[in-house]
């Protein structure tokens, strides 16, 4: 239709109530407008058939055949559409057009004709085509109410949270067939939804189900495998574990559903309809349906009806790609889906009839789990990651919605929530990640509930909350399940927000299998055939029958089934029997029999399983072994027996069991790989810790390491070259990385030292991609295809032109080929990805190329690659790139994820695993040996099944049985399934069960348990033979030193002998002990003159030693004393590492006043603007409130005043007529009385309404304070170098503010230096107490060593460490007299040689040599006994016990002093080296001599009592010290070193964690430092804009105040303004007031009111007030009586028309006049002239005031322009100051992760100009203020919409209300004019009294209404009988539209004739010919002849129309043209 049309029916939807007379113009404007195009489309045709022009082709012979059609469409009736009458009156509906969707489908609306239930049917089948006819036939019912929802909902907002349900109401019959007349698109979809499915409909789910895919033209059959049993569970899933009947669960397992029968353990298997996987399931309340929701491409909803497992329905549509959760309400009705990413939708569905009810979007995240609630209807909850939602459907007048409130968390941390509950009250009891339970209520967590003792309730998250009978139940991923007790918790309080609520369970059950591996519980149902009992979903790979009765006949938890938990990672078959293997990451091993659907053992290891092989019968003759590679690089090698018989077991699941034959470990990391040669004699193993291991396999299958090899990358997978002659490894590692190296020989490998193997010929490859080159010429390619077929459409065009004689081929030529378009891919650099993975490889025949499948961006193709021959080929820039390529069919850029070949039935296969979850099969064309590597030449025959999880279910093994009669497809989703070749009859014959060896066979050839390794930090096979290196190195060095020890102890023995012959001899033979030095007096003279030459020294340097103990002093003051803190270093103990101090000044004196004093100057600065401001605004508001304040006083004081004077004349009239009319006119008084308080009243509440009413301009101040609060915190950043950039005023900066920050900066850098070096000095005092400790210690070990005696048994301690110099810096300043002596001592020791050492030690005068004599003590004693001996008097070696000497006396009170000497010259453990020299060789025999000197000082004694003393010492060591005692004092003596350790290592990791701070503090101080120089610099660029800043500042701070100042004056001056309006308001209401008492007082028809209201309104002149008032006065009053006598005058000349009649004397009262009613006229004038006078004055004053203000408000105009030109001024300033700060360069330190400024490929651009730094914080807030703002624009737009949806409806309400008063009014007017003949006023009215006659009236009036109504009903049968006639007529009229109708289908019959006979004449008929002029003509003619009928109807119909203004009926549409 036109748009004319359009607008026309749109306009006739939306006013459903209009007139009948409208509607008839509408229509016959129509019909006019389509009468009008179908008589121009009549002239044409017959033209353009008449005319037959040469050049007409058959382009415009189509165009006019179109044209008809078009005119025919558009018409407003038709034969189909008085097929459906009574449908079209049975189904009337009301739709509002929508604008968007017009917008949006303009064809469609523009197409639609009047029939619109032809187009709803119409629509509905290719609706149906549409879905591949999987939906059931639809049933309108017009008793269902239609909801309908947005077509996109992912744009809706996450806050609105709700989606609205449109009702569509009845609308009358006029309405509808205007709505007929113009169907829209909204009618359609609702139409469409308004279905219902028979209970009995089923779909036919073999014909839905997914079934394989196979290629065209492959001959291969579709049936080429059957599904024989599938090995899996999706345990992790959730929810995935239900109960349909006693015997019956419900589980999935990848594209499975599986029903399992309990007792049988037979499964049922339901594959997905929609080539996907299962998501989620749920069961109907009553277990009469279940419900399937799948994953996939817009994945189903499948409902089975159970237990025919039917497909009963199928929802479609309610996500994008995944379901996660699927659960029914209470009642089971409607069914709530959750879908996955991306979209996140809560869909509530009428699944019965397969609609959507409500649907929006549930949150941004995932979401884990919804619920409806058992207890409130319509209440829902959702929860998942991060969050929690209360749902509750609510219905509004716009139909039902769905809203939604986000729990906040408040106090407690933000946490994923699995599971929770609906309590019967409305709250919600859920769990977190910690363990808890959280008690929601409102939104918000009421409480937080844990165990006593600050225990959570579970460890980890709690999966599931379960009520049943009226107790909770929580189940754990822990594998606990916990009863606690409901009450308790719901009365659960706590005393603040974020508290903990303790209570403990009442009940608890830990699941737990016999090996103690706990359950990871997920989901819990409860059997229908027992109270207590209950099905359990396990994560780790279970389902479990529990019993939760809690007492003493509880059953303990049981197993039912186990399943592989997690990514299947290697499977293998038996060779021998129908058995597979596999491994997993759930750490199992398990064997299955696939036969007969049985898995015969599991066991679980200490690590996950990677890869597994199972040994062929040439090398097991049983079949019996398998290998195993771990997560922990440990390699076993197993056996799999026959479990002895079991009669308690069931079933044959663990029928068998694993025995450890081998256990290695040699990797250490995870062994990726296995791979045997073909004679199972070598074994290769690779590791992603990058190693190649090689074993040897020997006759007994045992594995014997031959060595390993590096490689640069990480091991994925191997393959041994078996095709080749040579020994080839191909290696396949990650990053894209392939190897080909060669295999050691068993043989030629030492591996005495190390398993490491150098040297091996090896060869690299580097995969490079190209397939965006592929893609690229790809498209070039087909571009070029498609300039081809233009240019040959063209050529054919052109020729068929020239055929047909429309262009002559010479004057035309063909135009030549327009320039080629420009190819989009130049200019664009090939993409290169940044990494690969390589899925698969194998060798090709050729043994120097090989085959890659690799995932990624690179999928979909399989690559040919070779290793370089050579280095030039190696070195070139296309090695790396892949030979060639092959595509492989239909894969979708899917990845091979694993690949194999096997031929079944004489037919070769590869067998492909892709990474969504399928199986491929190829058929290739040329057949092969199976042993020789596959040959890729041709892969167009495939054969394709999806099974496993699309997501999770990347296939890692997919091969064939060793007999080829079966295949099994392990993938990463946990599922095994085992297909099968064999047919139905055959797979009976095969179903024997697998032979397993007996265990006893196994026994014999392992006579013990094999211990497993279980430690994951065992050593490899590597580490350990390095660690026996070690150990045989240390063991050699160890011998070697005892060797020595043992040499020196024969020498001391010997030493000895010599003594004690010595004293044997005759004591004058006898050498003295003196006797033993070498020259004693050469030392003592030497130390006398040095101690000479010290003095002499002394005494020259005396001067300058002065000199420079001042110049030491001054140097202190100036460094020194400013120093609050100086080096110090903290030494490790038992390592070198240390840690320093910070070096750090003291702040200046006062800068903490100065920095208060510039804060308190920068925020005075900074606040100037601001407080004025904030000044301007609080006394505006202060002004108005005390203005609103005193206004109300005025006007309630002047509405009392009017109020009482206005009652007065009231009172007074009721007073007097109360005596003189009856008791029925008293009444009518009282009622007037009565009406006129109410109309009082009312008058009072509009004007108290009135003044509630804003301003034109009025702004609502929450508006003003969202807007102003919405620019502040809007969110964005604006970069300070914008041209645009405004600094706001809390951000200029100015010099104070700058040296406050410089400050601020420089003190909390001072703070940390301070805190950092105090905990070092507190470090340092604690490694002074832990030396102390380190003394004691040692003590006691040498007391128990003297007690001890034994060498051997005595532990050395390790050597007493000392404080370092550096550890002392408050001694570095110091220098004493013993300190230049020691350092004198220490140099003259290293310069001296031992002999002088030794000489030394008898010399005793000095204290210098007897601290040399103790230092050699020391040394010589330090071999076999402690490093640090605080006694070193006590000889162990000899048994002697001394008194100290006096050196050692000494020695030891300098140890106590911090300055000791001694104390320096110690050794210690940091590194620090002893100041002596170490001894040599050539010093043994001195130290000897030293051991000689320390036995004793008296040689005779020795000589004579050696002998006693050695026997005496041997009989105590026999009596006293037993047995028991020595192992006490060893173990005081472990205890004691075990402490010193303890304490050193304590002490060790304390400083290291404080070297760790002080790096990281440092790099935050270096920040600051910088930090600090741009501070300063901006201070100094500040420094010079500061005086022109300063007067800016005033100069604003000064139009500030004369602001502030010219506000306040106004608002005085408004002020006074206003107090005086209301002063003048309130006489002229007093005015009135006398003039009413006026009237009042002279009551009804007085004959004397013309005279008494001339003597009332006559003014005179009064002296007295003349003479009181002052000259100015005089003359106003002069003026004033001016203006009194000319309008006295003026009333004088009106008084002057009425005195033609009668002059009466106003000056005294007339004969017959009441004296009262003239003195009453007289005093209410003399009120009159004074409220006069008054008001006169007071409007003088007001005018006064007035001018007064408006001139003050033209100054406010004026100082704002000033204060704006100077506020504009100090922001162009500010603008200039921050340019200049922006030039200044700042330093920032970043980290490469910290730099995303990349260009293409990612790389690093030399040039970071054009960067932008920024804080990732506040990238991240922008980031998410973008979503916020979208956010709140949406919510705004919504609201705006809300808002104009409810201005318009307001609107229409107040124009409704208007019309209604005004209709009222008119009313009135008309009731006024029928009643008195004229208007009255009313408060005169209801002054007057009651008029009898008026009463006699009124009945003669009812007498005549009575009269008139007979005769309205007279005249209503006229027009009834007017409006048959007029429908008649519109009859009359529909069947002229019909007969044109029939001439127009008459016009296009003739039309065609002609066409048909044009094309036949010849050039004879190509004139006009006189048949057809004369038929146009009488065409015509008859057109017209109907347009003069139908304007002759229009006039007619008109003219019945416009009779009575009542509605007519509605225009019937015109008859068919065979009704006629």
């Amino acid at each position: 239709m036109s748009e004319e049309s359009d607008s026309t029916s749109a306009n006739n939807v939306e006013n459903t109530e209009k007139d009948a007379d409208e509607i008839v113009t509408d229509n016959a404007a129509q019909l006019e407008e389509q009468i009008q195009n179908s008589v121009n489309a009549v002239i044409d045709a017959v033209a353009d058939n008449g005319t037959g022009d040469e050049g007409a082709d058959e382009d415009t012979e189509n165009t006019l055949a179109e044209e008809t059609d078009a005119v025919k469409e558009n018409l407003p009736a038709s034969e189909e559409e008085e097929k459906q009458p009574e449908e079209v009156e049975k189904q009337p509906e009301e739709v509002e057009k929508q604008p968007d969707e017009d917008k949006k489908q303009p064809e469609e609306v523009e197409n639609t004709d009047n029939n619109d239930e032809l187009n709803f049917e119409a629509e509905r089948e290719s609706r149906k085509s549409d879905e591949s006819n999987l939906k059931p036939e639809q049933f309108v019912d017009p008793d269902v109410s239609v909801h309908t929802e947005p077509k996109s909902l992912q744009d809706t907002p996450e806050s609105s949270a709700d989606v609205n349900k449109t009702e569509v109401p009845p609308v009358t019959e006029v309405s509808a067939q205007v709505v007929h007349s113009e169907p829209t698109l909204v009618e359609a979809n609702e139409e469409e939804l308004l279905h219902k499915i028979p209970e009995d409909f089923y779909y036919d789910h073999h014909e839905l189900v997914t079934k394989p895919r196979v290629s065209e033209n492959s001959e291969i059959p579709e049936s080429l495998l059957t599904l024989h049993h599938a090995f899996g569970y999706d345990c992790t899933k959730r929810a995935n574990l239900h109960i349909l009947d006693e015997d019956h669960l419900l589980f999935s397992a990848g594209s499975l559903t599986v029903v399992l029968s309990i007792k049988l353990r037979k499964h049922t298997y339901l594959k997905v309809i929609g080539g996907g996987s299962v998501g989620a399931l749920t069961v109907h309340p009553q277990r009469k349906s279940f419900v399937v929701a799948e994953k996939g491409n817009k994945p189903n909803i499948c409902v089975y009806e159970y237990p025919s497992l039917k497909l009963y329905r199928i929802l479609r549509e309610g996500t994008e790609e995944t379901y996660s959760f699927v659960t029914f309400d209470p009642s089971g009705e409607l069914l709530a889906s959750l879908g996955g990413k991306p979209d996140y939708m809560l869909t509530i569905w009428n699944w019965r009839h397969e609609h959507i009810t409500l649907r929006c979007k549930a949150f941004s995240q995932e979401i884990f789990r919804v619920s409806f609630s058992n207890d409130l209807e319509g209440i829902l909850t959702t929860a998942g990651q991060g969050h929690i939602r209360f749902w509750k459907m609510a219905r509004t007048f716009t139909g039902l919605k769905l809203q939604g409130e986000i729990g906040r968390f408040g106090k407690t941390e933000l946490s994923d929530i699995e599971g929770y509950v609906e309590l019967p009250d409305g709250k919600v009891l859920s769990g977190c990640e910690s363990g808890n339970m959280l008690l929601w209520d409102g939104g918000l967590i009421k409480v937080q509930i844990g165990r006593k003792g600050k225990k959570p309730c579970h460890l980890g998250p709690i999966q599931q909350f379960i009520m049943d009978e009226g107790e909770l139940l929580t189940v754990g991923i822990d594998g606990y399940i916990r009863v606690w007790d409901f009450e308790s918790i719901d009365q659960a309080e706590a005393t603040d927000e974020g508290a903990l609520f303790e209570m403990d369970s009442m009940n608890e059950l830990l699941v737990k299998d016999e090996n103690n591996n706990k359950a990871m519980l997920k989901w819990m149902i409860k059997a229908l055939d027992g109270d207590s009992l209950w099905y359990a979903q396990d994560a780790d790979g279970g389902i479990w029958k529990l019993d939760l009765s809690f007492s003493h006949t509880t059953k303990p938890p049981e197993k039912m089934f186990s399943f592989h938990a997690g990514p299947i990672n290697g499977m293998s078959f038996s060779p021998l029997t129908d058995l597979t293997v596999t491994t997993g990451a759930d750490k199992t091993v398990r064997v299955y029999d696939y036969v007969t659907k049985h898995q015969l053992c599991v066991q679980k290891f200490s690590a996950a399983g990677t890869c597994t092989q199972w040994m062929p019968t040439s090398v097991d003759p049983k079949g019996s072994t398998i290998v195993c590679g771990f997560g922990d690089g440990v390699l076993r090698v197993m056996r799999v027996t026959k479990r002895e018989l079991d009669i308690h077991r069931k079933s044959r699941m663990g029928s068998a069991s694993f025995t450890l034959t081998q256990v290695l470990k040699p990797h250490n990391a995870d062994v990726t790989a296995i791979q045997f040669n073909q004679d199972y004699t070598y074994l290769v193993t690779g590791s992603s810790d990058k190693t190649i291991f090689f074993f040897s396999v020997d006759q007994d299958f045992k594995l014997n390491p031959i060595g390993y090899t590096s490689i640069p990358c990480a091991v994925q997978q191997l393959q041994l070259a078996t095709h080749l002659a040579e020994n080839k490894l191909l290696v396949i590692g990650d990053n894209g990385r392939a190897m080909d190296m060669a295999l050691p020989e068993p043989g030629s490998v030492d591996s005495s030292k190390t398993f490491q193997i150098s040297g091996l010929a090896s060869r690299e490859f580097r995969f490079k991609s190209i397939k965006d080159r592929l893609r690229r010429e790809e498209r070039r390619l087909i571009r070029e295809r498609e300039r081809d077929l233009r240019r040959e459409k063209r050529r054919k065009d052109r020729q068929k032109k020239i055929d047909r004689g429309l262009i002559d081929p010479e004057k035309e030529p063909e135009e030549p080929d327009s320039e080629e378009e420009p190819d989009p891919d130049e200019g664009v650099p090939l993409y290169i990805p940044e990494t690969y993975h390589i899925n698969t490889g194998f060798y090709s025949r050729d043994g120097n190329k090989f085959w890659l499948s690799l995932s990624g961006f690179d999928a979909g193709f399989l690559y040919e690659c070779q290793f370089a021959e050579s280095e030039a080929v190696r070195l070139s820039e296309s090695y790396g790139e892949p030979l060639r390529w092959i595509e492989i069919p239909e894969m979708q850029e899917k990845a091979v994820s694993c690949l194999s070949q096997c031929v079944t039935k004489n037919t070769e296969m590869i067998l492909l695993g892709l990474e969504d979850g399928k199986i491929r099969i190829q058929i290739p064309n040329d057949v092969s040996d199976p042993n020789e590597p596959i040959a890729f030449n041709d892969l167009a025959k495939f054969w394709v099944l999806p099974m496993h999880d699309t997501e999770s279910g990347s296939l890692s093994v997919v091969k064939t049985s060793a007999n080829g009669k079966f295949l099994v497809s392990a993938g990463r989703d946990g599922n095994l399934y085992v297909f099968t070749f064999l047919p139905p009859d055959e797979l009976e014959e095969a179903m024997a069960p697998a032979m397993l060896p007996s265990p006893r066979a196994i026994l014999d050839d392992t006579a013990g348990k094999l211990e497993d390794i279980k430690d994951p930090k065992a050593y490899s096979i590597e580490d350990a033979k390095q660690k026996a290196e070690q150990d045989r190195l240390l063991k050699l060095a160890e011998e070697k030193k005892t060797g020595l020890k043992k040499k020196i102890q024969e020498m001391r023995r010997q030493f000895k002998k010599l003594l004690l012959k010595n004293g044997e001899i005759a004591p004058h033979l006898q050498l003295h002990r003196n006797e033993f030095e070498l020259d004693p007096q050469s030392k003592i003279m030497l130390s006398n003159e040095t101690l000479g030459r010290t003095d002499m020294a002394v005494t020259e340097y005396a001067w300058d030693s002065e000199k420079q103990s001042l110049a030491l002093a001054k140097l202190e003051k100036q460094f020194k004393s400013k120093l609050d803190f100086d080096s110090l270093i903290v030494q490790c103990i038992g390592s070198e590492q240390e840690v320093s101090s910070f070096r750090t000044e003291k702040l200046p004196p006062g800068f903490k006043s100065q920095k208060l004093e510039l804060i308190g100057k920068a925020s005075k600065g900074a606040g100037l603007l601001g407080a004025a401001r904030q000044l301007i605004s609080q006394q505006r508001a202060e002004n108005e409130a005390a203005q609103s304040q005193g206004g109300g006083h005025d006007e309630d004081g002047s509405a009392g005043v009017g109020g009482g004077s206005v009652n007065r004349p009231g009172g007074t009239d009721q007073d007097k007529s109360g005596g003189r009319v009856d008791e029925k006119a008293a009444k009518a008084l009282g009622k007037m009385e009565k009406q006129r308080q109410r109309r009082l009243a009312r008058q009072k509440q509009w004007e108290d309404l009135n003044k509630e009413k804003p301003s034109d301009d009025f702004e609502d101040p929450r508006d003003v304070a969202e807007i102003k609060y919405a620019l502040e915190h809007i969110g964005d950043f604006k970069l300070k170098t914008a041209a645009n950039y405004v600094v706001p005023e809390h951000l200029r900066m100015n010099t104070a503010r700058k040296l406050v920050q410089l400050m601020l900066l420089q003190e909390k850098m001072y703070n940390k230096k301070r805190a950092f070096n105090e905990r070092m000095l507190s470090l340092k005092f604690k490694k002074s107490d832990v030396l102390d400790e380190i003394d004691r210690l040692n003590e006691q070990l040498q007391s128990i060593h003297t007690e001890l005696k034994d060498i051997e048994s005595t532990k050395r301690a390790p050597e007493r460490p000392t404080l370092a110099d550096a550890e002392k810096p408050e001694e570095l300043y110091h220098y004493t007299r013993e300190k230049l002596i020691k350092f004198q001592l220490e140099k003259a020791a290293k310069d001296q040689s031992m002999a002088m050492a030794v000489a030394s030690a008898f010399t005793a005068q000095t204290t210098e040599t007897d601290q040399l004599a103790v230092s050699g003590d020391k040394k010589s004693a330090r071999p076999g006994f402690s490093g640090f001996s605080p006694n070193p008097s006590v000889n162990l070696a000899s048994g002697s016990i001394r008194s100290p000497s006096p050196a050692t006396s000494m020695m030891e009170s300098n140890l106590t002093k911090p300055s000791s000497a001694n104390t320096n010259q110690m050794g210690d453990g940091t590194g620090y080296k002893r100041p002596t020299v170490a001894p040599d060789t050539s010093s043994v025999p001195r130290l000897l001599l030293g051991d000689e000197l320390l036995e004793g000082e008296n040689e005779e004694e020795q000589s004579q009592g050696s002998m006693e003393r050695e026997e005496s010492f041997t009989s105590i060591r026999q009596t006293r010290i037993g047995f028991r005692k020595k192992a006490s004092l060893l173990n005081e003596q472990d205890r004691i070193l075990s402490r010193i350790e303890k304490l050193t290592r304590h002490f060790d990791d304390q400083v290291m964690s404080l070297r760790a701070e002080k790096f990281n503090l440092q790099v935050d101080l270096k920040r600051a430092d910088l930090r600090n120089t741009t501070l300063f610099e901006e201070f100094v660029q500040l420094k010079e804009f500061e005086k022109r800043e300063n007067n800016l500042a005033a100069k604003v701070d000064a139009k500030y105040d004369e602001k502030v100042d010219i506000e306040q004056k106004v608002l005085d001056s408004k002020t006074k303004v206003e107090t005086k309006r209301l002063e003048i308001e309130r006489l002229e209401e007093r005015q009135k007031n006398l003039l009413e008492e006026f009237k009042a007082g002279l009551g009804e028809n007085n004959k004397w009111e013309e005279f008494l209201t001339k003597v009332f309104k006559k003014k005179i002149k009064r002296a007295k007030k003349k003479e009181q008032t002052g000259d100015d006065d005089e003359e106003e009053e002069d003026d004033e009586s001016d203006s009194d006598e000319s309008d006295s005058e003026d009333d004088d000349f009106d008084d002057e028309d009425d005195e033609g009649r009668v002059v009466l004397d106003d000056s005294i009262c007339p004969p017959g006049c009441e004296q009262e009613l003239y003195d009453m006229a007289c005093n209410l004038r003399e009120t009159r002239l004074d409220l006069e006078e008054q008001l006169a004055e007071e409007k003088k004053t007001f005018d006064m005031m007035k001018k007064d203000a408006d001139s003050m408000t033209k100054k406010v105009k004026q100082v704002d322009n000033a204060l704006s030109a100077a506020e504009k001024d100090l922001e162009d300033f500010q603008v200039e100051k921050q340019g200049k700060l922006n030039q200044l360069q700042m330093i920032v330190v970043l980290k490469l992760h910290q730099i995303e400024f990349l260009v293409q490929g990612g790389v690093l651009p030399n040039d970071l100009s054009e960067a932008l730094v920024f804080e990732r914080n506040g990238l991240l807030r922008l980031q998410t203020r973008i979503h916020e703002l979208h956010d709140e624009k949406q919510q705004q737009n919504r609201k705006q919409k809300e808002n104009k949806l409810q201005n318009v409806q307001l609107k229409k309400g107040r124009k409704m209300l208007s019309s209604k008063i005004q209709e009222l009014a008119s009313e009135c007017d008309q009731m006024m004019l029928l009643k008195f003949g004229r208007t009255v006023d009313l408060q005169r009215l209801e002054m007057v009294t009651v008029n009898r006659l008026l009463e006699e009236l009124k009945e003669k009036y009812r007498q005549t209404e009575l009269f008139c109504d007979r005769e309205i009903q007279q005249w209503d049968g006229t027009i009834q009988q007017q409006k048959e006639n007029i429908t008649m007529l519109t009859r009359d009229n529909t069947r002229r539209i019909n007969q044109m109708t029939m001439l127009l289908e008459e016009q296009k019959v003739i039309e065609d004739t002609l066409n048909a006979k044009q094309k036949k004449l010849g050039g004879e008929y190509e004139g006009k010919r006189k048949a057809d002029v004369r038929e146009r003509e009488r065409l015509i003619q008859l057109v017209q002849l109907q347009s003069q009928e139908i304007e002759a109807l229009k006039e007619e119909i008109t003219l019945l129309s416009r009779k009575g203004g009542h509605i007519l009926p509605p225009a019937q549409p015109p008859m068919p043209v065979n009704q006629t």
